[in-house]
């Protein structure tokens, strides 16, 4: 009878021990990027997209003017956060290409990233194709040959 049992019961420990771990993962996280994870990119994909030249997509880094001029990625146009810009300009941003965000850590473009979306939910018709936050923001950039400096 135990020999029976023991695939069934090994099943259910392994059940448990993953229904445990879950909420461990998510305790790892902020409660922005938990939420936010899936619409989250490495740099290295960000970089794969400005090698390959691709043109579907178009960065956006919300810092302020001063971060921007002195230091940004090829190809970066800047909707800073803290002057309001991004907010009143977010309307003018490609709908048909994806919208990748940065700012200094990745917190201001998280912040960006969640007004996009809920644009999204409230406007159909006014939706961007996918949109995401580069994890890390600008300080997680090891790329320098793809910095524009003063």
């Amino acid at each position: 009878m135990i020999n029976r049992c023991a695939p069934f019961l090994s099943l259910c420990i392994f059940l448990i021990m993953l229904l445990h771990a879950v909420p461990i993962v998510r305790a790892q996280l902020s409660e922005d990027e938990s939420e936010l994870t899936a619409y989250i990119i490495m740099p290295e994909e960000l970089l794969n997209r400005i090698r390959r030249g691709d043109e579907g997509f178009v960065l956006v880094d919300v810092r302020a003017e001063d971060a921007f001029r002195k230091r940004h990625i090829v190809g970066a146009v800047n909707l800073p956060w803290e002057e309001g810009v991004f907010k009143e300009e977010r309307g003018a941003l490609p709908r048909d290409k994806i919208v990748i965000l940065i700012s200094s850590d990745g917190t201001l473009a998280l912040k960006a990233l969640r007004i996009l979306l809920v644009d999204e939910y409230q406007k159909a018709e006014s939706s961007f194709r996918e949109t995401f936050s580069v994890e890390g923001g600008m300080d997680n950039w090891p790329y320098k040959e793809y910095l524009i400096t003063e």
